[in-house]
């Protein structure tokens, strides 16, 4: 059975409806712009269902574990990817231009096609099968922001490029390593020699990527080490003096509202929520002073959410 008809079967839809959506996938994808200016391809709901679809069916033959890659993963995240790098007193930070965009399909073909063969999947899969997951999978010729696949994908391809860079580069000097997505981090209690740039651009450029120079930064302990947005101490993680002001202003804000927006009211939950995951005690100890302002604010806050 091909893989187009196992899908029609597991779906419930029609085959030949399936392959009319993808000669027709520029018309399945809807141009957003987001208030930071990134662009997200949003798939049709179909074509969304079938890269949900390929996501399930290939993570039944891939069930390897990920060390390094804290993004999109079940249990990981933002502040999993800052903890690890608890203790450090230097660190650096890299960026992969345009990440999703440059896996294309000799990456993720190289990588249907091994997963496939061993896992002992690969007997009556063909050549165009996996054409067929690669144009259920890819837009203008690599992942896009917004295909509910990309995210998967892409930490798979990255695995050998993670272990190349673990083994190649951070085991031997003692780093620790994390990837969030297309940010790289390194931290150390010693001084990172600045030449580890120049190699892990090379290693990336042999595995098809580039490097945003622009994005590359050195970091102390004395300046302050972010990690995607969270500080990292000695002992434990911050919010930083920015997040802080931030949390402060928006519930002032929010306290001196007699109408907030349910939007808004959302918007700052969301925001809670997350800088309760990095620093509960400081979250707790804001609320409780902003509850002077007319009771429980975050009663009052999910009540506005509605």
């Amino acid at each position: 059975m091909s893989v187009l008809d196992l899908m029609a079967f597991d779906l419930l839809l029609d085959r030949d409806y399936l392959e009319s959506i993808l000669h027709n996938k520029r018309g399945q994808y809807r141009r957003i712009r987001l208030q930071n200016d990134r662009v997200v391809w949003q798939p049709s709901a179909t074509l969304a269902l079938m890269q949900y679809w390929l996501v399930d069916w290939i993570s039944e033959m891939d069930k390897r574990e990920l060390p390094f890659a804290t993004a999109y993963e079940p249990g990981m995240g933002i502040v999993v990817n800052a903890k690890r790098h608890i203790g450090a007193k230097h660190a650096l930070a890299m960026d992969i231009h345009k990440f999703f965009p440059s896996i294309g399909a000799h990456m993720l073909g190289g990588y249907f096609a091994s997963t496939i063969e061993e896992s002992g999947a690969s007997a009556g899969i063909e050549d165009r099968d996996i054409g067929l997951l690669l144009d259920i999978a890819l837009f203008n010729g690599g992942l896009v922001m917004g295909s509910p696949c990309a995210p998967y994908l892409a930490n798979r391809v990255m695995a050998p490029v993670d272990e190349r860079i673990w083994l190649e580069v951070a085991n031997t000097r003692g780093l620790t390593y994390t990837r969030y997505s297309d940010d790289l981090f390194f931290s150390s209690p010693e001084w990172i020699e600045p030449s580890i740039v120049g190699e892990i651009a090379i290693l990336l450029q042999e595995c098809g990527l580039q490097v945003n120079s622009s994005k590359t930064r050195f970091m102390s302990e004395g300046t302050g080490i972010n990690i995607a947005g969270v500080y990292v101490g000695q002992k434990r993680i911050t919010l930083g003096q920015k997040r802080k002001r931030e949390l402060k202003e928006r519930l002032y804000q929010f306290c001196t509202n007699d109408n907030p927006t349910p939007d808004s009211a959302r918007s700052l939950l969301g925001f809670l929520s997350f800088c309760k995951s990095v620093e509960p005690s400081y979250v707790g100890f804001m609320l409780t002073k902003y509850s002077t302002y007319g009771g429980d604010i975050m009663l009052r806050i999910k009540d506005a959410c509605s």
